[in-house]
């Protein structure tokens, strides 16, 4: 969980890659608490890398 004001107060986490070749990437994003509503906004996410490497 990432909030500024639950737990250790972090919005960000690094994960570090394994040693495997690929990797597959689960991603789940929860823009409302109701069933089939949604949002308007343009949702982003950023993964990178090093070196080209993602």
């Amino acid at each position: 969980w990432l909030a500024v004001d639950e737990d250790d107060k972090k919005i960000s986490r690094e994960i570090y890659a394994s040693e495997h070749k690929n990797t597959t990437y689960r991603i789940k994003t929860i823009t409302a608490d109701v069933f089939g509503s949604g949002t308007d906004s343009k949702v982003y996410i950023i993964i990178f890398g090093e070196n080209n490497d993602t």
